[in-house]
């Protein structure tokens, strides 16, 4: 494992720099989910070796563990996102497919990608929104209407549920932590691979880096707010759940007009319910409204969360732009890329590929 200091302060002086003669080296800007993937995709086209070293910078003391991304359901909804995004995103997001389970192979961790499914449930009294939903799909087929008898096969777990059930079978989710966790331990297997923590980055210090390294990733989530002028933070909630009474096996998406609501497993009887989308950059921790529908929706899915005890109440703020989309900038060396909202883990591997792409035509 990369070796972290303990707790230092966080250091606001000039950040060290290699020698800008001969600048051999790169940086990447932020420890989170995209810089994470923008390193696996350097190691992966042979960049980072003996000759050429990568070096992360972070605020955070520890590896990542102020990322959004650690928060996040890690679903991989390449079907049922396409009522938000358009078919370019429907390819960036097929792309990001397959380079998941090639990133998966590399970290020789099978527990990093599920690839089971998503089932959509509305009540009774919701059941026109399946099919409003089905229609805004960019290929409604991909939706497929689930009996009970069909249910009980795929979730059984859900044949006591009255109202509208569909299936997506092409659709998975990334278990987060088991990612986080094989990535370190895979990063960590590279000497060129070394960690500059604990420093408040400002724009002095970032233009610093960019005179030290050969190129520079800048991926601080919504520390780009004087990059990418309409970044934003929509602020969500999850809360993880354990529930030994509950045996669901597949991502729930509850389709609801005012509280959509997912639940998604993470073994061992652990449930993530989250889905909140608040246009707020507040901090504090969850309110008693939102906790109190999160808890609501998971035991309207299933009743065996009645007796689930409350592991974990998180929040973090997703950065968002004016678009909902991803913006890149680039300057000189430097590119900066932020934006990923709420598809992170679907979107960040091709644009992390995009990335390095483009600093690999330039030589």
């Amino acid at each position: 494992m990369p070796v972290h200091p303990k707790n230092p302060e966080p250091r606001r002086h000039a950040v060290e720099c290699p020698s800008t003669i001969a600048r051999p080296n790169i940086a990447i800007i932020g420890n989170g989910l995209l810089g994470r993937l923008v390193a696996l995709e350097l190691i992966n086209a042979g960049v980072v070796n003996s000759q050429k070293t990568l070096t992360f910078y972070d605020q955070s003391t520890h590896g990542g563990d102020q990322s959004v991304g650690r928060l996040a359901a890690g679903l991989l909804g390449i079907w049922s996102e396409t009522v938000h995004f358009d078919e370019h995103y429907l390819l960036m997001a097929q792309q990001s497919i397959q380079i998941w389970r090639d990133i998966a192979n590399r970290l020789d961790c099978n527990q990093v990608l599920a690839n089971k499914g998503c089932i959509l449930v509305a009540h009774r009294q919701d059941t026109g929104a399946l099919k409003q939903f089905q229609q805004l799909l960019i290929q409604p087929e991909r939706l497929q209407r689930l009996s009970l008898q069909h249910c009980q096969e795929i979730e059984p777990e859900l044949a006591h549920f009255r109202g509208a059930i569909g299936f997506i079978q092409d659709e998975g989710q990334i278990q987060v932590d088991e990612f986080y966790q094989a990535c370190d331990r895979y990063l960590a297997k590279y000497p060129s691979v070394t960690y500059s923590l604990g420093q408040c980055l400002d724009r002095m210090d970032v233009e610093r880096l960019s005179d030290g390294y050969q190129w520079v990733f800048d991926c601080r989530g919504l520390g780009l707010k004087e990059e990418i002028a309409s970044l934003r933070g929509v602020r969500g909630d999850t809360v993880e759940l354990l529930a030994p009474e509950v045996n669901l096996s597949h991502p729930i998406r509850l389709l609801h007009p005012k509280q959509p609501v997912y639940v998604v497993p993470k073994g061992q009887h652990r449930y993530l319910v989250g889905a909140t989308q608040i246009e707020s950059e507040d901090q504090q921790a969850i309110r008693l409204r939102a906790l109190m529908n999160l808890l609501a929706s998971a035991y309207s899915i299933h009743p065996g969360f009645g007796e689930a005890h409350v592991v974990a109440c998180r929040h973090g703020l997703r950065p968002t732009t004016y678009s909902g989309f991803p913006e890149v900038v680039r300057k000189g060396n430097r590119v900066s890329a932020s934006g990923l909202y709420r598809h992170g883990f679907l979107l960040g591997p091709a644009l992390a590929r995009k990335l390095v792409s483009s600093f690999l035509e330039c030589g």
